[in-house]
């Protein structure tokens, strides 16, 4: 099943809730990627330590401190 066809069949599920289940999923949905993001950060981070490299904030910190 396409991107297209889930957004479609997202749609047509959709129709038949009340603005209270919606308002519901989409809560769920931000939940889920807030914990997605979480999860990713969490695994760059082990990476950018267990290869000893330097983070973006720590570039920004050092051009900062240049000026």
């Amino acid at each position: 099943m396409g991107m297209i066809d889930q957004l479609k069949g997202a749609g047509d599920l959709m129709k038949n809730l009340s603005p209270r289940e919606i308002a519901e999923l989409m809560k769920q949905a931000n939940d889920a990627k807030k914990m997605m993001e979480e999860a990713v950060r969490k695994v760059l981070d082990e990476e950018i330590r267990a290869r000893n490299l330097i983070s973006r904030d720590e570039v920004v910190k050092l051009l900062d401190e240049k000026k």
